[in-house]
Parts: C-alpha cells; sequence; structure tokens
C-alpha cells in the first residue's frame, strides 16, 4: 500500500539553538546566546529558545541497580514522568521529566536496559513537561532517528508543543522545531502531548509521525491533531479532532494516538462528556483515519456509564486488526478508581465494551499505558495500584484473555504518576515488555525500569 502524498504541509521554522558537546575534553558551544540556561532570563517568546546539553554537561547520569530494578535516573533533582521507546537491535530510550531545572532529560541502554547513561538533555522556555517518544527506521531515506514530543513552558504561562528529532543514523540534521505555539494554559495544567508513527507497520513509501494533544479553550479542552510527512522537520496545521461532539466540559483530556492493523489506521482516544441515557457524564470517545491522518471518521462514544471515565490510552496491533483502549473508571464516583477497557478485532468498525482490567475494591487503579509486540503478538498493559506498578499481558488475536497481574517493582514508595511500556523485539514474546516508573526516593523523585526477560525479574514474574 503507498500513502497518498499531499503538498499541504505547514514550514515550521527552527528555534534559535543552544548546543554544547564534547570534543576532545574541550566543551564547544554553539549559540545565538551564549548565557548559562541556570542564569539566564526567561526567554523572550520573539526569539525562543531551546536548550540542548550533552550527557558529559549534565549532572546526575546514573545506572545503577538496585534490587532487581534498574535505576534510570537518580540525583537530587526530582526526576518522573518517563517516556520509552525501543529499536530493532534492541536499543532502548527513555525520556524523564526534570522538574527541578526544567530539562527533558533522555537516557540510552545498549544491554536491554540492564544500565542507562544520560544521552543528552533539551529545555525550551523555562521548563519543559510530559516527554512522549517514537523511534523510526526510514529505509526509503536511508535514516534512523528518535523523537521526543514534549511541552515548552513560558514565565507567561503560554505554551508551546516541541518536538526534538535526533538522528541515530543517516545524512539528516537534529534540532528542535514547533509544533504548536503561543498556547494559552492555566498556570497549573501543562499540555501532554503523545507522539507515534506509522513504523514499523508501514515501512514503504516514507514514515509519517503524528502528534495528538488538548489545549484549553471556552469552557472544554479541544484535542487537536498535526501530522509531519518529511520525518518531523515541518508539520501541519493543528486541526481539532473533537468537533462538536458531546457537551461542552471543564475536564482536560490528555488524549493518547496509536497506529496499526493491516488496514494501516490511525487511531485517537479521548475523553469528553457524551450522553449516558439521562444525563451527561465524562465517557471514553475514539475517532479513527483511514488515510494517514489526511481526513477523520465520525468519533465514536465507547462508553455510556454516570461513572466519570478518563485517561484513555489506545494501541493498535500491527499483523492483524485489534485495537485496544484501556482507562480510568471512578466506580459509582466514588473514589474507587478501577481500569477498564473496550477492544476491537475489526479495526475499529465495530467494538466490544466495559472489560475489567483491574478493579479491586481494596485498593485504587489507574494511569494505565498500553504498547503492542511488533507484529502480532501481545498488548502490554502496565498501570498504577496504590504503591506498585502492575503489569498484564493478552493476545492481540483475543485481547480479552489477560494474563494475571503480576507486581513488576521491587523498591517501594512508587509515586502516583503514569508508568511507561515498551517492548524489546530482540527477547522472547513472553517477556518482551519493558516497564519505566517513579519512585519518590527519600527526598527526590527517580525513575526505574525492569523488565519481563532479567533474569531475577523474571523469576519472580512466573513462580
Amino acid at each position: 500500500m503507498m500513502k497518498t502524498k499531499t503538498n499541504s504541509v505547514k514550514i515550521v521554522g527552527y528555534l534559535v539553538l543552544t548546543l554544547i558537546v564534547m570534543v576532545g575534553g574541550i566543551v564547544i558551544s554553539y549559540a545565538a546566546d551564549a548565557q548559562d540556561p541556570s542564569n539566564s532570563p526567561a526567554p523572550m517568546k520573539d526569539d525562543e529558545q531551546t536548550q540542548v546539553l550533552a550527557a558529559e554537561d549534565m549532572p546526575h547520569a546514573s545506572g545503577l541497580r538496585w534490587a532487581g530494578d534498574k535505576l534510570i535516573a537518580s540525583s537530587s533533582d526530582n526526576e518522573m514522568c518517563p517516556s520509552l521507546a525501543s529499536a530493532p537491535d534492541g536499543t532502548l530510550y527513555a525520556a524523564i521529566q526534570d522538574t527541578t531545572d526544567g530539562y527533558i532529560k533522555i537516557y540510552r541502554s545498549i544491554n536491554g536496559g540492564e544500565s542507562w547513561s544520560l544521552w543528552f538533555g533539551v529545555r525550551t522556555g523555562v521548563s519543559s513537561h510530559n516527554p512522549s517518544l517514537t523511534y523510526i527506521e526510514d529505509t526509503l531515506n536511508n535514516e534512523k532517528w528518535l523523537y521526543v514530543v514534549y511541552e515548552g513552558t513560558w514565565a507567561d504561562d503560554s505554551r508551546n508543543v516541541m518536538l526534538y528529532r535526533k538522528l541515530v543514523a543517516g545524512a539528516g540534521t537534529s534540532g528542535p522545531v514547533t509544533i504548536a505555539s503561543g498556547i494559552s494554559m492555566p498556570a497549573d495544567q501543562h499540555i501532554a502531548p503523545e507522539i507515534c508513527a506509522d513504523y514499523p507497520a508501514f515501512i514503504s513509501g516514507g514514515i509519517y509521525l503524528y502528534v495528538t494533544y488538548a489545549v484549553q479553550a471556552v469552557d472544554y479542552y479541544p484535542v487537536m491533531f498535526s501530522r509531519s510527512l518529511d520525518r518531523g522537520a515541518s508539520w501541519s496545521a493543528p486541526v481539532n479532532v473533537t468537533g462538536g461532539i458531546g457537551s461542552n466540559s471543564g475536564w482536560q483530556t490528555q488524549p493518547d494516538i496509536a497506529f496499526g492493523t493491516t488496514s494501516y489506521l490511525l487511531f485517537i482516544a479521548f475523553e469528553k462528556l457524551g450522553w449516558t441515557g439521562s444525563a451527561w457524564a465524562n465517557q471514553i470517545w475514539v475517532r479513527k483515519s483511514t488515510d494517514f491522518g489526511a481526513n477523520w471518521g465520525d468519533p465514536v462514544q465507547l462508553t455510556t456509564s454516570t461513572d466519570a471515565e478518563y485517561h484513555a490510552r489506545v494501541s493498535a496491533a500491527i499483523g492483524n486488526n485489534s485495537v485496544l483502549i484501556a482507562y480510568t473508571r471512578d466506580w459509582n464516583n466514588s473514589g474507587d478508581w478501577d481500569i477498564w477497557y473496550a477492544y476491537s478485532t475489526d479495526a475499529g468498525s465495530s467494538w466490544n465494551t466495559s472489560y475489567q482490567l483491574a478493579t479491586l475494591s481494596s485498593v485504587n487503579e489507574d494511569a494505565v499505558e498500553l504498547d503492542r509486540s511488533w507484529s502480532g503478538g501481545s498488548f502490554h498493559a502496565a498501570y498504577w495500584q496504590e504503591n506498585d506498578i502492575m503489569y498484564r499481558a493478552a493476545p492481540t488475536t483475543a485481547p480479552s484473555s489477560w494474563s494475571a497481574a503480576t507486581r513488576i517493582n521491587a523498591v517501594s514508595w512508587v509515586s502516583h504518576e503514569k508508568p511507561a511500556v515498551t517492548i524489546n523485539s530482540t527477547k522472547p514474546a513472553a517477556q518482551e515488555a519493558g516497564i519505566a516508573w517513579t519512585v519518590l526516593g527519600g527526598a527526590s523523585y527517580d525513575v526505574y525500569f525492569d523488565a519481563g526477560y532479567f533474569l531475577e525479574s523474571y523469576l519472580l514474574w512466573t513462580k
């Protein structure tokens, strides 16, 4: 299947960039304004500035272990909100948010997550938040890329949706790109953009990238979408994919996006008020594109409960037509949070709804994250359960047949932040999942990783 190309792509200019690298032990600085970022005043939006530091110039790089859990990031800074991505050769990437210095920090592991090294950090404005990673290998252009999308925050609380594209191999150029700018948000709320690519489901005709996020509007939070047809160099003008559905809502949605199925489809899942049959309540919705994001079908309301439902996550299988959407449900609006899900086995033409994934009455479950195998295989779900991170898997051919819930953290004090999940395609299918999460380690927050293929973890998971 060949993609239909279009010329209606908005070119986005590059920001002024500060890049510090180590060459023979000498720090070389390329900058339009070479001030020390830690001492600089808040950048003006007229000369937007993204700072990038090489690992050698950033403190706190660490790869220590603790009782089977692998420490990705630990320091006196607060490091949290991980995102994971993987390459076909088993290289793993982790992006974390450092709320102390405002950087998004990218770590890399070349041994399956046994140890991690800090690769680089990036910050736009006075601080950056909520990273989301994806990785592609574009055989048409002979390039390999790692992408991190995130929110850049300014002193006046306006926001940018930013992309930093890091060349892993090939002839391209690394650098920051603005997807959207000048977004007004309340001071205590942050945009949580999500990125995906049509790789590895689609490997011919060039690789496209897709981003979704929500912004504040009058009385509701519209879900926005933008795509790149040139490996992240430029982005289409953002479009509202929520439309006029449902009733207005002051609830801040955090949408998710996924590409997959044998028909090469794109899905966005989000929360918004919907009709229960007797009243308006917060519901889970999904919208599908059959032409790589150029157009979108009608939104579908998946839930009709009077319970509040939110934090929708979506994953689409590669090699078959299964699609999974998981979300949090406030049972009877009582404060008892559970994880429920819906799934489709016909590429979103019809949906099986209101299935339970994690519904213990004695504890709360929240913040589910999803991924899937690179071909067929399984859906993988990681979620927060009180002071633990739990894991379950289901075959993509049977999305309602889940493995027993397994605790994956050895360390205590798991923070109520979303975990991250990815797969290592070089490992046996039954142990391919890798998960990262946030821990309150003493006086600061740290990020840990564990995987089903680590010997000690595998014995713990299966005994």
